[in-house]
């Protein structure tokens, strides 16, 4: 038997991964340092506190569009599936302030959306779409796509053959769901949320 091989020189690739990983969260530590300190930046600890939420609001919500979408596309056998997968992409193709102002027209008061429900449905949901709820619906729409295309890819992968070994095993769809195929598409989901 051999003994494995092993890499000569200085390790390069694990520094530069450390490197990469550092520069990218030292945004994040600052605005958290900001977070939680008063007069460190321009803007108060409140409005920092109030955008962390609503970029955890916008991520949560992206998570659970983008993975629901990608597993429906990845698990799911229904008419206009493959039109579907592409559909889902489409946000990417707009700006997102372009994005922005046409959903605020289409579930605005005087959008036509909110008009049809009036004259069809009966019932005006009394909504505001222009608020910080609003707009975190708004952007979760808008960045949905990175999450489901790193998913989707993910659950074509390995975790797909996982789910049918788990199913041939015994355990049902939502329990092969969750405890297979959920933590292998984990890092792909991550990964579109944090971009």
């Amino acid at each position: 038997m051999t003994a494995p091989m092993r890499a000569h020189g200085p390790p390069v690739l694990p520094a530069a991964a450390w490197l990469v990983a550092a520069a990218t969260l030292l945004p994040i530590a600052g605005v958290a340092a900001a977070a939680v300190s008063a007069g460190w930046a321009d803007l108060p600890a409140d409005d920092i506190r109030r955008y962390a939420w609503t970029s955890a609001m916008v991520g949560a919500g992206a998570i659970m569009l983008g993975a629901g979408a990608a597993w429906l596309v990845a698990f799911h056998q229904f008419p206009g599936r493959d039109l579907f997968a592409w559909l889902l992409v489409l946000p990417l193709a707009a700006p997102t302030f372009a994005l922005a102002y046409a959903y605020a027209d289409l579930l605005d008061v005087a959008g036509p959306v909110r008009s049809w429900l009036r004259a069809e449905a009966g019932f005006d949901p009394d909504v505001t779409i222009r608020s910080l709820p609003g707009a975190a619906l708004i952007l979760t729409l808008a960045f949905y796509p990175y999450v489901y295309l790193a998913a989707r890819e993910a659950l074509r992968g390995r975790s797909a053959q996982a789910f049918e070994v788990a199913r041939t095993l015994g355990v049902g769809p939502g329990g092969a769901f969750l405890r297979v195929t959920l933590p292998l598409a984990w890092p792909a989901i991550a990964a579109g949320a944090a971009l």
